[in-house]
Parts: C-alpha cells; sequence; structure tokens
C-alpha cells in the first residue's frame, strides 16, 4: 500500500512542509481545499469575526472540502 501526506496550506508554508515529508517517505500528496476559498480576511487570526477564527472556536463548525479521498 502506498503513502499518503495530505495537508491543508493557505499560505503555502504548510504545502511545502507535506511537499518535503511526501519526498523524504516517497509518498502521494493530497491537498485538501475547502469548497468556499479563504480571503486573506478569513484568515485574519487578529479579527474575533474571522471565518477561521469562528471554526476554530466552534469545532462543529468545519468548513465544505472539494473533493474527498475514496
Amino acid at each position: 500500500m502506498g503513502r499518503l501526506v495530505a495537508y491543508f496550506s493557505y499560505g503555502g508554508v504548510t504545502k511545502r512542509i507535506a511537499e518535503q515529508l511526501a519526498n523524504e517517505l516517497d509518498a502521494t500528496t493530497f491537498e485538501i481545499k475547502p469548497a468556499m476559498p479563504y480571503t486573506r480576511a478569513d484568515v485574519n487570526w487578529q479579527d474575533n469575526t474571522s471565518r477561521n477564527v469562528k471554526e476554530y472556536k466552534d469545532v462543529s463548525s468545519r468548513p465544505e472540502i472539494m473533493a474527498y479521498l475514496i
């Protein structure tokens, strides 16, 4: 069975780390993308009304994703 590194990355930092890890493990990468892409305002951790702060604080609130692995 092959290896898979699944990741979510808004700004690219996690993507670079996931790609490095996948390279070391000889694994395939899969980018988890939200169905509704995040904007810069959505990821503003200093704004308590931003989308990601709301999602972080409410564990039942998670973004819908574009694709699933089956």
